[in-house]
């Protein structure tokens, strides 16, 4: 059961547990208003309330706020509290792709405007830690050994499902082209910088074409002792 609770004269909320919330917010006072079996009702007339008793209206509704998410995930463990999370369509298993980005938005102008998170950190502090973090993972091959192993695992998993049977040799063509296109520019540079560097001999002096030189001279000149 999902309980409205008023907080007279501060505010009006949404819990499972009203005596509980209302202790955690450090009163003791409050009165039940409604209570429903739906949390997709209940969540609508939360705000509803707030908005007819004159109250601040909530940004994220109960639905949607991580403690109900949370809550809901710790009843069981954390596959079943997963499954009950998607069952209820709560979080993000009840928007679409639209309302999932306008709510990230949302919630990052919120830590913004509080200066929480990552946002608590000045420029130079977050490319401190990331330049710190990236040492870390160097050091110890975390990154390396991510990729290996997830890479490895997509690969197994796509001869497994035989993803390459389904695609068509349109789709097969296309994608070539595309990673072609991409990269030849790339490759192409590679190869001008690398085949045009110029090189001078150190035994005869010639000056040449790095892609050749090394043939005729260096280790391999006649003038070498």
């Amino acid at each position: 059961m999902y309980y409205i609770y008023h907080i007279i004269g501060k505010k009006i909320g949404c819990s499972k547990n009203p005596n509980r919330r209302v202790n955690q917010q450090g009163y003791t006072e409050f009165e039940i208003l409604e209570q429903h079996e739906d949390i997709h009702i209940a969540s609508k007339r939360e705000l509803e309330l707030q908005e007819q008793y004159g109250y601040k209206k909530d940004t994220i509704d109960y639905k949607h706020s991580s403690k109900t998410i949370e809550q809901h995930r710790s009843n069981e463990n954390s596959s079943k509290g997963g499954k009950k999370v998607f069952e209820l369509g709560i979080g993000a298993f009840s928007l679409t792709k639209e309302e999932r980005s306008e709510l990230s938005k949302i919630i990052g102008n919120k830590n913004k405007n509080l200066e929480i998170g990552i946002f608590s950190l000045t420029k130079e502090e977050r490319s401190n830690n990331g330049k710190k973090g990236g040492d870390i993972n160097k050091i110890s091959g975390h990154i390396s050994n991510l990729g290996k192993k997830f890479g490895s695992i997509q690969g197994k998993k796509n001869v497994e499902n035989k993803f390459w049977e389904k695609l068509t040799n349109e789709q097969r063509a296309l994608g070539g082209k595309i990673s072609h296109q991409l990269h030849k520019e790339m490759y192409k540079k590679m190869g001008h910088d690398r085949n045009n560097t110029k090189s001078t001999c150190p035994y005869c002096g010639k000056i040449g074409q790095n892609r050749i030189m090394h043939r005729w001279h260096f280790e391999n000149c006649k003038l070498k002792k």
